[in-house]
């Protein structure tokens, strides 16, 4: 116990509805249990967002567009990249640092060249999707000029 009066400690839970009580023990004896309270372990990963669009802007700007998996309770987003076709996020670089949270991502490549991008989806509880579709895109920073 802390110097709150709060305790903490570990518990294994299986996948499915968890029932926990507790007790308290000290020298006056043991405390009559707690009232139950139900722990749902979610082992199920979410669905693969859909639809992951990408267009190529100027000046090297990459802007993605997905849509939602279906009835899934997310937190966020996670955007993959490479320079080649890819089956899975191990062979891509995650893009982002912290959960995309909106539908849509724009980032700035600084090299010119070809790449391909995936989105997955992150659960209420932490889980992550397989990879969306592979979406492919040709960056070129260079603006257009015209010769004379």
């Amino acid at each position: 116990m802390d110097s709150r009066g709060l305790f903490t400690g570990r518990v294994s839970l299986t996948a499915g509805p968890n029932n926990l009580q507790s007790v308290a023990i000290n020298r006056a004896g043991t405390s009559p249990l707690s009232s139950t309270v139900i722990v749902n372990r979610d082992i199920n990963l979410p669905e693969k967002p859909r639809n992951l669009i990408i267009q190529a802007l100027a000046g090297g700007l990459v802007s993605l567009e997905w849509d939602a998996p279906l009835n899934t309770a997310l937190d966020g987003y996670n955007i993959y990249r490479a320079t080649s076709p890819f089956a899975s996020a191990a062979g891509a670089t995650k893009v982002n640092t912290q959960l995309i949270t909106r539908r849509d991502y724009e980032e700035l490549v600084l090299t010119d060249g070809t790449y391909f991008y995936a989105v997955t989806a992150v659960s209420e509880t932490g889980l992550e999707s397989p990879i969306s579709v592979i979406a492919k895109g040709t960056v070129d920073s260079v603006a257009p000029y015209a010769l004379s």
